[in-house]
């Protein structure tokens, strides 16, 4: 029993090892890229800042500190001249 091989055009030939591919990796990332796309931004380059600043690490009797208390630690206003994360040169 002898079978024949089937041909494939040129054509089939890149439909199937061709434009499949590229057609998959383009759906992938198409759909990658899409959420920030349709993210908006909080922030523009260029404008002013308009959001309450955020203090990371903040002790935890932060409730104690008000805010005029953090406006007025500006540095070089107290007695000593130490750095600006309290270190000591």
């Amino acid at each position: 029993m002898v079978t024949e091989a089937s041909s494939m055009s040129g054509a089939e030939f890149a439909v199937r090892f061709l434009l499949l591919p590229i057609a998959i990796i383009a759906i992938i990332w198409f759909l990658w890229a899409l959420p920030s796309w349709l993210r908006r931004s909080s922030f523009r380059p260029g404008q002013a800042w308009t959001s309450e600043p955020l203090w990371v690490g903040a002790p935890a009797e932060s409730d104690a500190i008000t805010r005029a208390a953090i406006d007025s630690a500006t540095p070089g206003s107290g007695t000593d001249d130490r750095g600006g994360a309290s270190a000591r040169w």
